[in-house]
Protein backbone atom coordinates (compact mmCIF):
# COMPACT_ATOMS: atom_id res chain seq x y z
CA UNK A 1 0.00 0.00 0.00
CA UNK A 2 1.27 3.47 -0.97
CA UNK A 3 -0.40 5.42 1.86
CA UNK A 4 2.81 6.12 3.76
CA UNK A 5 2.67 8.44 6.76
CA UNK A 6 6.02 10.02 5.93
CA UNK A 7 4.76 11.12 2.50
CA UNK A 8 2.21 13.46 4.09
CA UNK A 9 5.05 15.89 4.75
CA UNK A 10 5.07 16.56 0.99
CA UNK A 11 1.40 16.99 -0.03
CA UNK A 12 1.85 16.41 -3.80
CA UNK A 13 3.57 13.10 -3.07
CA UNK A 14 0.86 12.06 -0.60
CA UNK A 15 -1.89 12.94 -3.06
CA UNK A 16 -0.14 11.02 -5.83
CA UNK A 17 0.13 8.01 -3.52
CA UNK A 18 -3.59 8.23 -2.76
CA UNK A 19 -4.32 8.45 -6.48
CA UNK A 20 -2.42 5.22 -7.09
CA UNK A 21 -4.56 3.49 -4.48
CA UNK A 22 -7.71 4.95 -6.06
CA UNK A 23 -6.63 3.46 -9.38
CA UNK A 24 -6.17 0.13 -7.64
CA UNK A 25 -9.78 0.44 -6.47
CA UNK A 26 -10.83 0.92 -10.09
CA UNK A 27 -8.92 -2.19 -11.14
CA UNK A 28 -10.71 -4.11 -8.40
CA UNK A 29 -14.04 -2.74 -9.63
CA UNK A 30 -13.26 -4.06 -13.10
CA UNK A 31 -12.77 -7.52 -11.58
CA UNK A 32 -16.11 -7.15 -9.80
CA UNK A 33 -17.84 -6.19 -13.03
CA UNK A 34 -16.42 -9.21 -14.82
CA UNK A 35 -17.53 -11.44 -11.95
CA UNK A 36 -20.98 -9.85 -12.02
CA UNK A 37 -21.19 -10.48 -15.74
CA UNK A 38 -20.31 -14.13 -15.17
CA UNK A 39 -22.72 -14.48 -12.26
CA UNK A 40 -25.63 -13.03 -14.22
CA UNK A 41 -25.00 -15.44 -17.09
CA UNK A 42 -24.45 -18.65 -15.13
CA UNK A 43 -25.33 -17.96 -11.48
CA UNK A 44 -21.88 -19.03 -10.28
CA UNK A 45 -22.00 -18.84 -6.49
CA UNK A 46 -18.21 -18.75 -6.22
CA UNK A 47 -18.06 -15.65 -8.41
CA UNK A 48 -20.68 -13.98 -6.22
CA UNK A 49 -18.72 -14.67 -3.02
CA UNK A 50 -15.46 -13.50 -4.60
CA UNK A 51 -17.05 -10.23 -5.74
CA UNK A 52 -18.42 -9.59 -2.26
CA UNK A 53 -14.96 -10.05 -0.80
CA UNK A 54 -13.52 -7.55 -3.27
CA UNK A 55 -16.26 -5.05 -2.45
CA UNK A 56 -15.26 -5.19 1.21
CA UNK A 57 -11.66 -4.45 0.22
CA UNK A 58 -12.74 -1.53 -1.97
CA UNK A 59 -14.84 -0.02 0.80
CA UNK A 60 -11.97 -0.30 3.25
CA UNK A 61 -9.52 1.27 0.81
CA UNK A 62 -11.90 4.14 0.09
CA UNK A 63 -12.08 4.90 3.82
CA UNK A 64 -8.31 4.69 4.17
CA UNK A 65 -7.78 7.11 1.28
CA UNK A 66 -10.23 9.62 2.76
CA UNK A 67 -8.67 9.40 6.21
CA UNK A 68 -5.15 9.65 4.79
CA UNK A 69 -5.89 12.80 2.80
CA UNK A 70 -7.90 14.37 5.63
CA UNK A 71 -4.76 14.39 7.78
CA UNK A 72 -2.87 16.62 5.35
CA UNK A 73 -2.18 20.08 6.77
CA UNK A 74 -4.51 22.40 4.86
CA UNK A 75 -2.17 25.37 5.15
CA UNK A 76 0.48 23.40 3.28
CA UNK A 77 -1.76 22.76 0.28
CA UNK A 78 -1.55 24.87 -2.86
CA UNK A 79 -4.68 25.50 -4.92
CA UNK A 80 -3.48 22.80 -7.31
CA UNK A 81 -2.98 20.37 -4.42
CA UNK A 82 -6.50 21.05 -3.19
CA UNK A 83 -8.01 20.38 -6.64
CA UNK A 84 -6.05 17.16 -6.99
CA UNK A 85 -7.00 16.05 -3.49
CA UNK A 86 -10.68 16.66 -4.17
CA UNK A 87 -10.35 14.80 -7.47
CA UNK A 88 -8.90 11.72 -5.76
CA UNK A 89 -11.62 11.68 -3.10
CA UNK A 90 -14.34 12.15 -5.73
CA UNK A 91 -12.93 9.33 -7.86
CA UNK A 92 -12.49 6.86 -5.00
CA UNK A 93 -15.94 7.65 -3.57
CA UNK A 94 -17.69 7.07 -6.90
CA UNK A 95 -15.77 3.84 -7.49
CA UNK A 96 -16.76 2.62 -4.01
CA UNK A 97 -20.42 3.45 -4.69
CA UNK A 98 -20.27 1.62 -8.02
CA UNK A 99 -18.81 -1.44 -6.29
CA UNK A 100 -21.55 -1.31 -3.67
CA UNK A 101 -24.20 -1.39 -6.40
CA UNK A 102 -22.48 -4.46 -7.86
CA UNK A 103 -23.10 -6.25 -4.57
CA UNK A 104 -26.50 -4.89 -3.52
CA UNK A 105 -27.84 -4.87 -7.06
CA UNK A 106 -26.21 -7.02 -9.73
CA UNK A 107 -25.00 -9.83 -7.47
CA UNK A 108 -28.26 -9.85 -5.52
CA UNK A 109 -30.14 -10.21 -8.81
CA UNK A 110 -27.79 -12.99 -9.91
CA UNK A 111 -28.53 -14.80 -6.65
CA UNK A 112 -32.25 -14.34 -7.22
CA UNK A 113 -32.01 -15.81 -10.72
CA UNK A 114 -30.11 -18.77 -9.33
CA UNK A 115 -32.43 -19.26 -6.34
CA UNK A 116 -35.60 -19.31 -8.47
CA UNK A 117 -33.95 -21.19 -11.35
CA UNK A 118 -35.03 -18.38 -13.64
CA UNK A 119 -33.49 -17.90 -17.07
CA UNK A 120 -33.35 -14.72 -19.10
CA UNK A 121 -34.58 -14.93 -22.66
CA UNK A 122 -32.03 -15.19 -25.46
CA UNK A 123 -32.75 -11.57 -26.39
CA UNK A 124 -32.19 -10.43 -22.80
CA UNK A 125 -29.00 -12.46 -22.49
CA UNK A 126 -27.56 -11.01 -25.69
CA UNK A 127 -28.48 -7.47 -24.72
CA UNK A 128 -27.13 -7.90 -21.19
CA UNK A 129 -23.83 -9.26 -22.48
CA UNK A 130 -23.41 -6.25 -24.78
CA UNK A 131 -24.39 -3.80 -22.05
CA UNK A 132 -21.96 -5.29 -19.54
CA UNK A 133 -19.17 -5.21 -22.14
CA UNK A 134 -19.90 -1.53 -22.71
CA UNK A 135 -19.96 -0.84 -18.97
CA UNK A 136 -16.56 -2.51 -18.50
CA UNK A 137 -15.19 -0.49 -21.40
CA UNK A 138 -16.44 2.69 -19.74
CA UNK A 139 -14.76 1.66 -16.50
CA UNK A 140 -11.47 1.45 -18.38
CA UNK A 141 -12.12 4.85 -19.93
CA UNK A 142 -12.79 6.32 -16.49
CA UNK A 143 -9.46 5.01 -15.20
CA UNK A 144 -7.66 6.40 -18.24
CA UNK A 145 -9.27 9.82 -17.72
CA UNK A 146 -8.27 9.82 -14.06
CA UNK A 147 -4.66 9.20 -15.03
CA UNK A 148 -4.53 11.62 -17.97
CA UNK A 149 -7.10 14.35 -18.57
CA UNK A 150 -8.60 14.34 -22.06
CA UNK A 151 -11.55 16.60 -22.81
CA UNK A 152 -12.75 14.72 -25.89
CA UNK A 153 -12.81 11.40 -24.04
CA UNK A 154 -14.58 13.03 -21.09
CA UNK A 155 -17.32 14.29 -23.42
CA UNK A 156 -17.68 10.83 -24.95
CA UNK A 157 -17.96 9.14 -21.56
CA UNK A 158 -20.53 11.67 -20.34
CA UNK A 159 -22.74 11.05 -23.37
CA UNK A 160 -22.69 7.33 -22.58
CA UNK A 161 -25.32 8.08 -19.94
CA UNK A 162 -27.81 8.64 -22.76
CA UNK A 163 -27.04 5.21 -24.23
CA UNK A 164 -27.73 3.38 -20.97
CA UNK A 165 -30.87 5.43 -20.39
CA UNK A 166 -32.15 4.52 -23.86
CA UNK A 167 -31.50 0.81 -23.27
CA UNK A 168 -33.52 0.89 -20.05
CA UNK A 169 -36.35 2.80 -21.72
CA UNK A 170 -36.53 0.34 -24.60
CA UNK A 171 -36.53 -2.64 -22.23
CA UNK A 172 -39.32 -1.06 -20.16
CA UNK A 173 -41.40 -0.54 -23.30
CA UNK A 174 -40.93 -4.18 -24.32
CA UNK A 175 -41.86 -5.30 -20.83
CA UNK A 176 -45.12 -3.33 -20.83
CA UNK A 177 -45.92 -4.57 -24.34
CA UNK A 178 -45.51 -8.18 -23.20
CA UNK A 179 -47.69 -7.61 -20.14
CA UNK A 180 -50.43 -6.06 -22.26
CA UNK A 181 -50.15 -9.04 -24.63
CA UNK A 182 -50.93 -11.35 -21.73
CA UNK A 183 -47.43 -12.79 -21.22
CA UNK A 184 -47.85 -12.83 -17.44
CA UNK A 185 -45.66 -15.91 -16.97
CA UNK A 186 -42.53 -13.88 -17.77
CA UNK A 187 -43.51 -10.82 -15.70
CA UNK A 188 -41.26 -11.59 -12.72
CA UNK A 189 -38.20 -12.20 -14.87
CA UNK A 190 -38.96 -9.13 -16.96
CA UNK A 191 -39.22 -6.98 -13.84
CA UNK A 192 -35.93 -8.34 -12.50
CA UNK A 193 -34.25 -7.68 -15.83
CA UNK A 194 -35.33 -4.03 -15.65
CA UNK A 195 -33.82 -3.78 -12.18
CA UNK A 196 -30.55 -5.19 -13.53
CA UNK A 197 -30.47 -2.56 -16.28
CA UNK A 198 -31.22 0.21 -13.75
CA UNK A 199 -28.31 -0.93 -11.60
CA UNK A 200 -26.00 -1.01 -14.61
CA UNK A 201 -27.12 2.51 -15.51
CA UNK A 202 -26.42 3.66 -11.95
CA UNK A 203 -22.93 2.13 -12.00
CA UNK A 204 -22.19 3.87 -15.29
CA UNK A 205 -23.37 7.17 -13.79
CA UNK A 206 -20.81 6.78 -11.00
CA UNK A 207 -18.09 6.16 -13.58
CA UNK A 208 -19.08 9.36 -15.37
CA UNK A 209 -19.14 11.24 -12.08
CA UNK A 210 -15.77 9.82 -11.08
CA UNK A 211 -13.80 10.86 -14.14
CA UNK A 212 -15.72 12.76 -16.84
CA UNK A 213 -17.68 15.39 -14.95
CA UNK A 214 -14.69 16.89 -13.08
CA UNK A 215 -12.93 17.50 -16.42
CA UNK A 216 -16.04 18.93 -18.07
CA UNK A 217 -16.70 21.18 -15.08
CA UNK A 218 -13.13 22.45 -15.23
CA UNK A 219 -13.70 23.45 -18.87
CA UNK A 220 -17.13 24.95 -18.16
CA UNK A 221 -18.92 22.31 -20.23
CA UNK A 222 -21.50 21.29 -17.66
CA UNK A 223 -24.93 22.79 -17.34
CA UNK A 224 -26.93 22.13 -14.14
CA UNK A 225 -28.44 18.89 -15.43
CA UNK A 226 -26.67 17.95 -18.65
CA UNK A 227 -23.60 18.23 -20.81
CA UNK A 228 -23.20 21.45 -22.75
CA UNK A 229 -23.50 20.72 -26.48
CA UNK A 230 -20.50 21.81 -28.51
CA UNK A 231 -19.68 21.62 -32.20
CA UNK A 232 -15.97 20.75 -31.85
Amino acid sequence: MYLEDSAREVPPVAIANAAREALRMSDMLQTMLNLSRSSLSNGNAQSINHARYINTAISRLDNLITEYLALLEQENLSSSDTRNLEGVINFSSNIAHAASICVSGLLAHASQLRRHAWALSNEQQDELSAVMDRLIRNQRQASALFMAEDLKTARYLAFEKDHFRDIETSAAERYMKNIKAGQIDTADIGSLYLEILRDIKAINSHLVGAAAYPILAKHNELLPNRLRIRDD
